[in-house]
């Protein structure tokens, strides 16, 4: 866990909304179905348990890199959002956004992912979620991305805060 500034939550863990290219693309990541975690086959942003001394921008940064080969000298920090927590334990996760600065080649660098992929943010907004057959979990609520990919919980819950975010950030010209 790691404690914020004063007036901020702290938080147990990060993930990197990674966004490329106008409309923007967002960085997805499936996490191993051969994995015997909790997460098996989830759909999420690269992310993971803040480390002693890191800020949870590090955090993002460093698990994008892990998971996905993303050059952390290659992102751009842009904004945080609001700390969301996960429905089953409450680990007190923090949304970066970031930018690509330079050439990524998203790509599975770790045995906890098996697959990394680029979905337009335009093409999740305004889905409406029903109940549909996750590979490991059965009946959730979420939308099917395609492939036997099912989007839900907490990355479909960011995805879905992310669109009022992003409108401010323009409107502020933090974008670019």
């Amino acid at each position: 866990m790691t404690e914020n500034a004063p007036g901020r939550e702290s938080v147990d863990a990060a993930v990197l909304i990674l966004l490329s290219g106008e409309p923007p693309y967002v960085l997805l990541v499936r996490k191993s179905c051969t994995d015997a975690s909790p997460w098996a086959c989830d759909i999420a942003f690269p992310g993971g348990r803040v480390k002693r001394g890191e800020s949870p921008e590090e955090t993002a940064v460093r698990e994008a890199w892990e998971e996905a080969g993303v050059w952390p000298g290659y992102v751009r920090i842009i904004a945080r959002l609001p700390v969301h927590r996960t429905r089953l334990r409450g680990i007190r996760v923090l949304p970066v956004i970031g930018r690509v600065a330079g050439p990524v080649e998203a790509r599975v660098r770790s045995s906890e992912i098996d697959h990394v992929f680029w979905v337009r943010l335009e093409d999740l907004w305004g889905r409406e979620p029903g109940t549909i057959m996750h590979p490991r979990r059965g009946p959730v609520k979420g939308v099917r991305l395609g492939d036997g990919m099912v989007l839900w919980g907490l990355t479909l819950r960011i995805i879905n805060s992310l669109r009022e975010a992003l409108g401010q950030l323009q409107a502020r010209g933090g974008l670019t």
